[in-house]
């Protein structure tokens, strides 16, 4: 069996999680309407609790923002690997 390495694993999840919610997201307008839709309920969450806009630029940021090319991941087996490629 060939070996699968962590980023491969990661964009496996992501790719599974993002299809996951677009399938429910479908599945709410047909089963609740609009008002079930995850966009809709994320925005009256976050009118009724601030912390949840802040906490979606928190990850928004953390996801987008450039990272630093070469910096140490903490992790010595992923620096180690960067070291060898």
């Amino acid at each position: 069996m060939p070996s699968v390495d962590a980023k491969t694993v990661t964009r496996m999840a992501i790719l599974m999680a993002i299809i996951f919610l677009l399938v429910y997201d479908f599945f709410a307008v047909y089963r609740f309407g609009f008002e079930g839709t995850i966009s809709t309920v994320v925005y009256s969450m976050s009118k009724e609790y601030p912390v949840v806009s802040f906490m979606a630029g928190l990850v928004c940021g953390h996801l987008f923002w450039g990272q630093e090319q070469g910096a140490k991941s903490g992790n010595s087996k992923l620096d180690n690997d960067k070291q060898n490629k």
